[in-house]
C-alpha cells in the first residue's frame, strides 16, 4: 500500500480500486512521528479521540510525553484528537469526582458559519480571516480585562479557531464565573444605563470615555477614535447609534457552552482534523489560510465530485466543480473534498509528509 522514502520523512500511497483509505493515511502520518505541540503539564491532561466509524469518544486517557501519545496514535489511528483544558489529579479517572480538578485554562471557541455569507458547506478565506481577526479580539479583550498573561489562537483545520487564554487569576474559575466572562466577550446584556448614565441630573451630560478607562467603556473609545473630548451628544443625532455601533464591532460572538464547560477538550496541535484532513495548527495574526501548509500530504490525484462546489478560494485555492465532473486535483484540496463527502478519489498517488512548516504559519 506504502513506501518508505528519505528516512521516514515521507510516505508515499497508491489509490488503488478507485478508492482511499483514510484511516491508513492518518496512520501513516502518525507514524512518522510529527511535532505535535506538548501541552504543558500533560500528565495532567485528559486525552480523547474519535476512530474511524463512530461517532463516540474514547476518553479518561493519560499521557507522559508526547512520545507516549504518538505511539498510542499509531497504534489507535483517530479521526479526531483532543485533550483538556482541565488538569487533573487522575486524569485517566472515569469520573469528574474521581479526576480531581485543579484548575482549567480559559478556552474559547469561534465558528465562522454563523458570519453572514459564511454558511457554506466550506468556509471561504474571506470568512476565516474575519475568524481570525475576531479570535485575536477575544485575545486582547481577556489580556486587557481579565489580566491573562498569554492567549495563543489555533486554526481548528476546518471552520473556526480555538483560543486558549493562560490566566492564573481565571484558572480555578468555576462555571458560573466562566458563563459570566463569555456573556462580557459577547457584550450580552451589556446594559448602556450603567456604563453611560444616559438620563443624566439636570444640567449635566455624560461625558465621552476615554481609551484608559476600564471595561466597556475604554473599548467603545478605541472605536470612537479615543481623541474626541466633550459629551456624549457631541458626537450628533446619531450618537446612540454610534455607541452601539462601537460595542458591535469590538464584540465577539462565541460559543458559550464552551467557555463556561471547565472539563472541555481542544485538539492537540498538529493533528488532523477528520472533517478536512487539515492540520490543527497554531496561528498569527497576520495569517493566512494556504491549504499546502495545512495539510500533509501532496501530491496530484484524480477525483469525481458528487456535488456542486460553488468556485471560490477555499484555505488558499481557487476553484469550483459540478456535480460528476472528473478533475484533476492537488492531493491537499482532494482530501479536503474526499473528507467533507463532496468528491471521491479514483486515482493517482498522495504523498505523506512528518512536517508541512506549520509551526512558523
Amino acid at each position: 500500500m506504502y513506501r518508505r522514502r528519505y528516512r521516514r520523512s515521507e510516505l508515499t500511497y497508491r489509490v488503488r480500486d478507485g478508492r482511499v483509505d483514510l484511516e491508513q493515511l492518518y496512520k501513516m502520518y502518525y507514524s512518522l512521528r510529527p511535532g505535535l505541540r506538548e501541552p504543558r503539564d500533560i500528565e495532567r491532561r485528559e486525552f480523547a479521540f474519535q476512530y474511524f466509524g463512530s461517532d463516540t469518544y474514547h476518553r479518561h486517557l493519560s499521557f507522559s510525553s508526547m512520545s507516549e501519545v504518538l505511539d498510542y496514535m499509531v497504534e489507535n489511528p483517530p479521526r479526531q484528537a483532543y485533550y483538556s483544558v482541565a488538569l487533573y489529579e487522575l486524569p485517566e479517572a472515569r469520573s469528574m469526582e474521581e479526576k480531581g480538578w485543579i484548575g482549567s485554562d480559559l478556552f474559547f471557541d469561534i465558528d465562522v458559519d454563523h458570519l453572514p455569507g459564511c454558511d457554506g458547506v466550506l468556509p471561504n478565506t474571506e470568512c476565516l480571516l474575519k475568524g481570525l481577526e475576531m479570535a485575536y479580539r477575544v485575545v486582547d479583550l481577556a489580556k486587557r480585562d481579565f489580566g491573562a498573561e498569554a492567549g495563543y489562537v489555533y486554526f481548528t483545520g476546518h471552520r473556526g479557531f480555538h483560543i486558549v487564554v493562560e490566566c492564573s487569576g481565571c484558572f480555578t474559575l468555576g462555571r458560573e464565573e466562566r458563563r459570566e466572562i463569555a456573556q462580557y466577550i459577547a457584550a450580552q446584556g451589556l446594559d448602556f444605563n450603567i456604563i453611560f448614565p444616559l438620563e443624566p441630573p439636570k444640567g449635566y451630560q455624560p461625558a465621552l470615555p476615554s481609551e484608559e478607562e476600564p471595561g466597556w467603556r475604554g473599548w467603545i473609545a478605541r472605536q470612537l477614535g479615543g481623541g474626541a473630548t466633550g459629551s456624549l451628544k457631541s458626537l450628533g443625532k446619531d450618537w446612540m447609534d454610534q455607541l452601539y455601533d462601537a460595542v458591535r464591532k469590538t464584540a465577539v460572538e462565541i460559543d458559550h457552552q464552551v467557555t463556561q464547560d471547565p472539563s472541555r477538550l481542544l485538539r492537540i496541535e498538529g493533528s488532523l482534523n477528520g472533517k478536512t484532513s487539515l492540520l490543527a495548527v497554531g496561528v498569527s495574526r497576520d495569517w493566512r489560510p494556504d491549504y499546502r501548509y495545512l495539510s500533509p500530504f501532496k501530491g496530484e490525484v484524480t477525483a469525481r465530485c458528487h456535488s456542486d462546489i460553488p468556485s471560490d478560494d477555499y484555505y488558499g485555492f481557487k476553484g469550483g466543480f459540478r456535480e460528476g465532473e472528473e478533475v484533476s486535483l492537488p492531493a491537499e484540496m482532494a482530501l479536503v473534498f474526499e473528507s467533507k463527502g463532496l468528491c471521491k478519489i479514483i486515482g493517482g498517488e498522495i504523498v505523506v509528509r512528518a512536517y508541512t512548516g506549520w509551526g512558523s504559519l
